[in-house]
């Protein structure tokens, strides 16, 4: 390596005058905070300038950024800057309609789940249930009831776009996410009779029908709810295979129960009317 003559010169100079370079600062001990070192000190023990937090408030690399000698003998900040506290789910892990709006946003972050736990695949365990298993099922176990066997609180829950227009077979993909999210419905096992004093029918269109003494209308689709003053025999499907796991439908053959029969359990009404009004009911049902 080769050095200009004026370099040459100038090196012997501080080295005959006895010169020696000025030594790099180095951080004093003890470790002092920021606020309490020099000017000199400071880029020294901080070479990346003032930091935003006491060391214990700091995480693993946010020391080694900060405080690359370790904990000092002080704090730069009289109150500890410490992280807001993260929400918990709380225990027991309750079922979604349990939980208030703040420990759904917690327990639930992807929303209501559609399926009971042990219904769902491990993804959907993980998406929908990511604190485990909750302490009681939402949903009644085991396949969803055709729409017509159905209660109000179970339609709600399986089938929350309301009556599927299509068998579940005849949709498409979307169609069927859409308006079966629990899956293919069963099919009752068989089916029985029961006497009731009041029963609630639906009218898919508007019509006006006499039962008894009494004429009842529906201006619009809707239910309409019959007086039986002396009873009336219904049919009434059994679902027995309503377990914890998705079983296969009981049969192939699509039989809609919404044409329930319907006859008065009473004397007092004539054979022939009879005959004719349960034809009717059956009918617009």
């Amino acid at each position: 390596m080769k050095f200009s003559a004026a370099v040459v010169l100038a090196t012997a100079a501080i080295a005959a005058a006895g010169v020696t370079p000025k030594p790099e600062p180095k951080c004093p001990t003890p470790y002092k905070p920021y606020k309490e070192c020099s000017e000199i000190e400071k880029p020294a023990c901080y070479p990346k300038g003032k930091p935003t937090k006491n060391y214990d408030d700091c995480d693993e690399t946010e020391k080694k950024d900060w405080y690359p000698h370790g904990k000092p003998s002080g704090n730069d900040y009289d109150k500890p800057t410490t992280k807001p506290v993260q929400p918990k789910c709380p225990a027991p892990y309750k079922w979604y309609d349990d939980c208030d709006e703040d420990s759904r946003k917690v327990c639930y972050p992807k929303g209501k789940p559609t399926k009971n736990y042990d219904d769902c695949d491990d993804k959907d365990k993980h998406d929908w249930y990511p604190h485990g298993k909750p302490e009681k099922d939402g949903y009644p176990r085991g396949y969803p009831k055709q729409y017509d066997d159905c209660d109000e609180k179970e339609r709600k829950n399986w089938y929350p776009k309301g009556k599927p227009t299509k068998k579940y077979d005849d949709c498409d993909e979307k169609e069927k996410k859409d308006w079966y999210p629990h899956g293919k419905p069963s099919y009752p096992d068989y089916h029985t009779t029961k006497v009731v004093h009041a029963y609630t029918t639906y009218c898919p269109e508007p019509t006006t029908f006499t039962y008894g003494t009494k004429t009842y209308s529906a201006s619009k689709d809707s239910y309409v709810s019959i007086d039986c003053e002396y009873g009336c025999t219904v049919d009434a499907p059994v679902y027995t295979a309503y377990t914890s796991q998705y079983a296969p439908a009981a049969t192939s053959t699509y039989a809609p129960t919404a044409t329930y029969a319907v006859t008065a359990g009473a004397a007092k009404v004539a054979g022939a009317g009879l005959a004719a009004i349960a034809g009717l009911v059956a009918f617009i049902l």
